[in-house]
């Protein structure tokens, strides 16, 4: 078997910053505290934390994922929009 193409996997680090900030922001949003889960999956965020750019996974509800029936819930969509713009400005002030 040949290999075309290997990926390092993503793990989280030097995000703790990040982290802390983005979480306090979810709080505040939905009003109840986050439970942070990990997820058995590669995504994008691998190649950012790999170059040292603080990286979490984040998203709205959805489902069907990778199939033409995939989709998102609009109204999460929006609170995740108000969520990463208010965590953006914190973190990079």
């Amino acid at each position: 078997m040949q290999v075309i193409l290997a990926r390092n996997p993503f793990e989280a680090r030097g995000h703790e910053a990040l982290l802390q900030i983005l979480t306090s922001e979810l709080e505040k949003e939905i009003g109840q505290k986050v439970q942070l889960v990990g997820e058995n999956a590669w995504g994008d965020v691998a190649l950012f934390q790999e170059v040292g750019i603080p990286t979490l996974m984040l998203g709205a509800e959805g489902g069907n994922f990778h199939v033409p029936q995939e989709w998102v819930s609009l109204p999460e969509l929006g609170k995740l929009a108000n969520i990463i713009a208010a965590a953006v400005r914190r973190f990079c002030a």
